[in-house]
């Protein structure tokens, strides 16, 4: 099979796609994301990518977020919130929320909630990596099989960012850490 370069630029592969909360001057706010990855075990962290919103300089201000991950069922209130700008609009009425002991609103919505506490930022270009340090995850029972996270049950949003569609999961494709026993 003939391999094409397709040049420089972002590459197109699945991203979770994530509500970040946080809280602005007393008012729950959530802002659509995709460039997310967990950076660290031991301490738990999570990393997020923001351009120029006022979600980030809230973090900044407050020094803690959220970041929910919302399930299919939520994509039409999830593309919302990334629509428009809680800078111009209050998005407090799009879910319900609860606080943990950040104070970051957290998407009730949503089947699988993180707090975080600010431990850094990145300067990436226009956009800054913001680190949190995990202060809590909450999981609704529902999307839980033995006491863990099940993603067939959360069913979470993927974005195919150069086409500009959501996703969800497909089947599994087999156990990591693993399957490649067979290669033995």
């Amino acid at each position: 099979m003939n391999k094409i370069s397709l040049g420089p630029g972002i590459v197109n592969y699945p991203m979770p796609v994530a509500l970040v909360g946080t809280d602005m001057d007393g008012t729950a706010n959530f802002m659509t994301a995709a460039w997310i990855s967990m950076v660290s075990h031991t301490p738990p962290r999570i990393a997020i990518s923001l351009g120029a919103h006022r979600t980030r300089s809230v973090i900044h201000e407050k020094g803690a977020f959220s970041v929910c991950f919302p399930s299919k069922k939520d994509v039409v209130d999830v593309d919302y919130c990334g629509i428009v700008t809680g800078a111009k609009t209050d998005k407090s009425a799009v879910f319900h929320t609860f606080t943990g002991i950040t104070g970051a609103p957290m998407a009730q919505e949503c089947g699988l909630r993180v707090e975080c506490r600010l431990h850094h930022t990145d300067v990436n270009g226009s956009n800054e990596t913001l680190v949190g340090d995990i202060a809590g995850v909450y999981a609704d029972e529902g999307i839980l099989t033995n006491g863990r996270v099940d993603l067939a049950k959360l069913e979470p949003l993927l974005l195919s960012q150069l086409d500009a569609r959501y996703f969800t999961l497909g089947a599994d494709a087999g156990k990591a850490w693993g399957c490649g026993m067979e290669r033995r």
